[in-house]
């Protein structure tokens, strides 16, 4: 089974929609079929969950940013647009969407790009997303001590 990234982001939507994002037998699941797919199809479909708006946003992006981090997909993306992207709908209380930026890039990488970000034109919203981000930033070596 080799999804592409429409059907990750479909079954991980409707997973969420379903089970909610905190069901350790619907993760565990995803993560033995996600694990076959391709790296960018993965990434893509995951980061997706992320530039959407819908009324239950919290849980879809909540489960995509735990199966984000723990895949940690090979891509050749350049991050900095997609974080940009991601800001107008992220919910403040996903740590693992920046926690995964950091896993990719490091988080010096990560800090850099985060500064570079914010001298653009962003919203109040954006800046707010953006600033949190770099609140969860200061606490990863916490979150990866407990979750590796």
């Amino acid at each position: 089974m080799n999804w592409n990234s429409d059907k990750i982001f479909q079954s991980v939507t409707e997973s969420a929609d379903k089970y909610g994002a905190h069901n350790p037998q619907q993760e565990k699941q995803l993560l033995f079929v996600l694990k076959k797919c391709e790296g960018q199809e993965i990434y893509r479909g995951l980061i997706n969950v992320f530039l959407e708006k819908h009324n239950n946003f919290s849980q879809r992006q909540e489960l995509a940013g735990k199966l984000l981090y723990n895949l940690s997909p090979d891509t050749d993306k350049n991050y900095e647009k997609d974080i940009i992207s991601c800001l107008g709908n992220y919910e403040l209380s996903v740590e693992q969407l920046p926690y995964f930026f950091i896993k990719k890039i490091g988080k010096n990488g990560f800090e850099k790009l985060v500064n570079k970000i914010q001298v653009k034109e962003l919203s109040e919203k954006e800046k707010e997303a953006l600033e949190t981000m770099k609140y969860w930033s200061r606490n990863y070596e916490q979150f990866k001590g407990k979750n590796g």
